[in-house]
């Protein structure tokens, strides 16, 4: 008869507390990936979403820049047009003063020569037949609204001619310009 005799070592029982790590481990993991799955399409569809509102941002950026642009160019224009309304109303039209220089000149008496200085004054340079003209010449260019002083600078006796003399006139803007209003109406 044969003896049954195991020399193997004998099992040690299976511990179902390795099988329930092991789980547990494995539900942990799953767990962690879904997770982690539903996070990355949750972060997708944030990235789509800002991806949307940045290019409706930029759409409505470009609009804005070209209303500005149009506001910008509207606004060019309009201060154009005031400057240019400025400019004509601002306008001092020369022949007027002129006729109206000429126009108090003493009998057989002429302008040879003026000089325009920086808006503020002009010189005129007359020749009359006597001294006493370009006394007169003064005293009717003091009357008028647009002169703020004329005054007598010197006179030459001139050969045959007469006397030539110089008469500063200084000038009133506002004056001058109510004159080219009133020339313009």
């Amino acid at each position: 008869m044969l003896i049954n005799i195991n020399l193997l070592p004998k099992k040690p029982p299976k511990n179902m507390a390795n099988y329930l790590t092991f789980f547990v481990i494995l539900i942990v993991i799953a767990a962690g990936l879904v997770f982690i799955y539903f996070q990355s399409i949750s972060l997708r569809s944030n990235i789509a979403s800002l991806m949307m509102d940045t290019n409706a941002a930029h759409v409505e950026r470009v609009t804005i820049e070209r209303e500005l642009t149009e506001i910008t160019a509207q606004n060019t224009a309009l201060a154009e047009q005031q400057l240019l309304i400025g400019v004509l109303n601002e306008t001092i039209y020369t022949t007027t003063v002129f006729d109206e220089v000429t126009s108090l000149l003493p009998v057989g008496a002429s302008i040879r020569d003026y000089t325009y200085t920086n808006g503020e004054s002009i010189t005129f340079r007359i020749l009359a037949q006597t001294y006493r003209d370009v006394g007169v010449y003064v005293e009717n260019l003091n009357v008028l609204s647009w002169v703020s002083e004329a005054s007598f600078q010197s006179a030459e006796q001139q050969d045959e001619e007469g006397f030539l003399g110089d008469v500063t006139v200084s000038l009133d803007r506002e004056g001058l310009l109510t004159l080219t209003r009133e020339a313009r109406s």
